[in-house]
């Protein structure tokens, strides 16, 4: 699965489908995995995420099983990533980076073709 485009407030998704071929998703924020396929829309109002102090571990546990995992900043870089979910990522020993939303992507699809175990958390404003 690859992140096809991303602009203000919406992100488009290839999705393979068992025929070879991909269905359309898109989604203004998304959680990724690209092992298995895994897509959902990411509800910060669930996991309590919010701009400041940033993505909560709540949020992270969704894609804690991968090996890598990437934060999106946003399109301004405006969304945090709070301490608790720094100590989380360390306490597990999970690699992370925390992007703008456009380089995030770009680095998300480049480990996903390489067959990378690897997450997205994918915030397409601010």
């Amino acid at each position: 699965m690859e992140v096809t485009e991303i602009k203000w407030g919406l992100a488009t998704l290839n999705v393979p489908q068992g025929n070879g071929l991909g269905k359309t998703v898109q989604y203004k924020d998304c959680i990724l995995k690209n092992v298995g396929s895994y897509h959902q829309n990411w509800n910060w109002a669930l996991d309590g995420t919010t701009h400041k102090p940033g993505i909560t571990p709540e949020a992270l546990m969704v894609v804690d099983d991968c090996d890598i995992i990437i934060l999106s900043a946003g399109m301004q870089n405006r969304l945090d990533v709070s301490p608790k979910s720094r100590a989380y990522l360390k306490s597990i020993g999970k690699k992370y980076f925390q992007l703008q939303s456009e380089d995030a992507v770009k680095r998300y699809n480049t480990l996903a073709r390489k067959g990378y175990n690897v997450g997205l958390l994918l915030h397409t404003t601010c």
